[in-house]
């Protein structure tokens, strides 16, 4: 139960974040897209493809931001989970 809860938290995280950038509420946008992340991670573990997704979506944004330490950090998260996934 506690799972599905955290799952759904994830998702709605999700559906939110990429609203809130359409929207042009970027930092809010990338606080819930960060929140999906860690919990997508906390679920799954980093070698999974939802983190794949999200961290790159993430790192798209910040690189949007001009935030490139940010960007190489969730960089890095989709490199490695597609190295073990590939």
């Amino acid at each position: 139960p506690e799972q599905a809860k955290l799952r759904e938290s994830g998702i709605t995280a999700f559906r939110e974040g990429t609203e809130a950038w359409k929207a042009g509420k970027r930092d809010e946008a990338v606080g819930l897209l960060r929140k999906a992340l860690d919990i997508e991670v906390r679920l799954a573990g980093t070698w999974h493809r939802n983190v794949d997704l999200i961290a790159s979506r993430l790192g798209d944004w910040h690189q949007a931001r001009g935030e490139r330490e940010k960007e190489a950090e969730c960089l890095s998260v989709v490199i490695e989970a597609r190295r073990r996934l590939d």
